[in-house]
């Protein structure tokens, strides 16, 4: 997009905002293999981690959704 508009259209902070989620979500797993908890509810962690990825997404996309608008 940049060489086309020469300007940033939201695409960087998308980009750019994905390793964030990316530590946010280890920090999240390996605080939840600490517990005791995780060892019974692997099903609980498996929904979980795909409210995330949909939540992460759904928020993250507007900024490069917004730019392509």
């Amino acid at each position: 997009m940049f060489n086309v508009t020469r300007k940033d259209m939201g695409e960087q902070l998308f980009f750019v905002s994905q390793p964030l989620a990316i530590v946010a979500e280890d920090l999240v797993h390996w605080t939840w293999k600490k517990t005791r908890v995780s060892k019974k509810s692997g099903r609980l962690a498996k929904v979980v981690g795909y409210v995330w990825t949909f939540a992460w997404f759904s928020f993250s996309l507007r900024f490069y959704i917004n730019g392509l608008v």
